[in-house]
């Protein structure tokens, strides 16, 4: 009976905060705004070293290198990139040259990315197999984080019956073909990276579990962030290009002005001469005599400086080719230990769900309460913190999450107690 009350109070509850939801809560197109617990990622073309993740703060900032602290809570994505940007921009850095010395670069607003590199986590609590705190994904929907959970469950009223273990274990290989799946797809996107392209092979899946959507949008997901990597080499390497196309003006110009400098140390040469003799004949002065002698040595060391200042440029163009080069080898090897770890990965959760498929086998019977009509026998609530506040909404197995979202998941135990013969 207290189970039967707490049920039909929940429902009302959850009818009411809907009936709430569709007149005050915001659409679901508006833009995503950060919160604490969201991880962003700092990015600056041409300075691997200032590539960082970081987590935002309780007091809703961020902690970033050169610039400190920026306020993040609250920002969509576009507006944190845009007061980033704002901090570096015209900042001067530092690189340092074959020889060591340090050379002056200006870093340009659209050489800074600010991206998410993890979302808050969602939670489950409730009849679920396990509850408990799950990683969000863009486009996640409450059909998912239950089968991630290993399926509904009433862990409350568990005695060993084997309805309820066989559901459990096929939850468990759920679980385990959403872990195989997403190692897959990352496998997919590594070969990718490494020029290994070709279509994702998704036929494994065709008599999986697992809903075709969260099929395609793992791939997708994957895709989006193969598109991303390229994206940011492309930028690196059209930095790299950027650089050495000024190197390359300056040492023509540099050129030009030691052979202009050439000239000018020849004429002052033959000025030398011509005022040395006059001298030697008593038909100049000493002040002349020195005056021509110090314009000659003059001209001779600005050839020295400029042809240092060639040479100077010179090695750093070819360092700067030698780094355009190794861009792609660079990201090779990454993507290439990435795979090795991922590989070591999947095989293992393949393991995972081979045994657990094997002991389904023993499975005689099945929870067919939960059949085709889980609708009208679980209620589904999420509690939201919006602009607003926090809200109570009712929702469907479809409905898509938000980060930080917590689902209560509440089972008709009625039905679940009377198992079919």
């Amino acid at each position: 009976m207290v189970a039967g009350d707490n049920l039909r109070r929940l429902k009302l509850t959850g009818l009411l905060a809907g009936l709430a939801f569709l007149v005050a809560s915001p659409a679901l197109a508006d833009p995503y705004r950060l919160a604490s617990g969201d991880v962003v990622q700092l990015t600056v073309v041409g300075f691997p070293d200032l590539k960082q993740r970081t987590p935002i703060n309780v007091d809703g900032e961020v902690m970033l290198p050169l610039v400190g602290a920026v306020k993040a809570a609250g920002q969509t994505v576009t507006e944190l990139s845009n007061a980033v940007k704002a901090r570096f921009a015209n900042k001067v850095m530092q690189q340092r040259g074959l020889d060591g010395r340090a050379v002056s670069i200006v870093v340009a607003p659209d050489e800074v990315t600010i991206d998410i590199a993890e979302y808050r986590p969602i939670y489950l609590r409730g009849d679920v197999s396990k509850p408990g705190e799950q990683p969000f994904r863009p486009g996640m929907t409450i059909r998912q984080a239950v089968a991630v959970a290993g399926g509904y469950d009433v862990v409350r009223f568990r005695t060993g019956n084997p309805v309820i273990e066989s559901t459990q274990l096929r939850g468990e290989a759920q679980s385990l073909w959403s872990e195989v799946l997403r190692y897959d797809a990352i496998i997919w996107r590594l070969r990718a990276e490494m020029g290994q392209d070709s279509a994702p092979d998704k036929s494994a899946y065709a008599k999986s579990p697992l809903n075709p959507d969260m099929v395609d949008l793992t791939f997708k997901t994957e895709a989006d962030q193969l598109a991303t990597r390229r994206a940011e080499r492309d930028r690196e390497m059209n930095y790299y290009k950027a650089v050495i196309t000024q190197s390359d003006k300056r040492i023509v110009l540099l050129s030009e002005q030691e052979k202009n400098e050439e000239e000018g140390s020849k004429q002052d040469a033959d000025d030398f001469d011509r005022v040395t003799k006059l001298f030697e004949k008593g038909n100049t002065s000493i002040t002349r005599f020195s005056d021509s002698r110090r314009a000659m040595l003059l001209s001779a060391t600005r050839i020295l400086q400029t042809s240092a200042a060639v040479a100077q440029v010179e090695r750093e163009r070819e360092e700067l080719k030698k780094q355009l080069a190794d861009v792609d080898d660079k990201r090779r090897i990454v993507a290439l230990s990435e795979m090795q770890e991922t590989q070591g990965k999947l095989q293992q959760a393949k393991a995972k769900l081979n045994s657990t498929q094997e002991q389904l086998l023993y499975s005689t019977k099945m929870r067919a309460q939960l059949g085709s009509s889980t609708d009208k026998q679980v209620e589904l609530v999420i509690v939201r913190q919006s602009n607003k506040g926090r809200e109570r909404l009712v929702a469907q197995e479809d409905t898509e999450l938000w980060p930080g979202d917590a689902i209560e998941v509440a089972m008709d135990t009625s039905q679940l107690l009377s198992f079919p013969n």
